[in-house]
């Protein structure tokens, strides 16, 4: 279900509000098709909505991925982020296109792998894990 009243209700469930600048947010992530970075997002919202600043938006966008309901990557392997809506049931991971970028759900975590004894001395574990290689797409064309 992506509509706003979902993602509203799951705000509200974290003990966030919506606020005016969320809304524009996540509206524009609703109409999204792809993955967006921070910067593109500004962009996109700056043409009609000029008071919006990148701070605004970027500390947004994290708060929103911290409390998954965001998903992110980093599509380069180069630290600039690109979000979409974590429409996603489970955690998972990501497996994502060196040629194309495209991004598909991984649904393995490593840290489930392990014994939890391993991280006894550690609390609020976060994990990132991507795997990078080229789609079949991708491959067809080098090959």
């Amino acid at each position: 279900m992506s509509n706003m009243a979902h993602w509203e209700r799951l705000l509200k469930e974290k003990g966030y509000r919506l606020t005016a600048s969320r809304r524009l947010i996540l509206e524009a992530l609703l109409a999204q098709d792809d993955w967006v970075s921070a910067s593109a997002l500004h962009q996109q919202l700056g043409a009609a909505h000029p008071e919006i600043i990148f701070s605004t938006v970027f500390r947004n966008l994290e708060k929103l991925y911290a409390l998954g309901l965001l998903c992110r990557v980093d599509r380069e392997n180069n630290s600039v982020f690109e979000y979409s809506l974590n429409d996603e049931p489970h955690h998972h991971h990501h497996l994502i296109c060196r040629g194309c970028g495209h991004v598909e759900p991984l649904y393995f975590c490593p840290l489930e792998q392990q014994n939890p004894q391993a991280f006894k001395n550690y609390s609020a574990l976060e994990c990132k894990f991507e795997v990078y290689g080229l789609c079949k797409s991708c491959t067809r064309k080098i090959t």
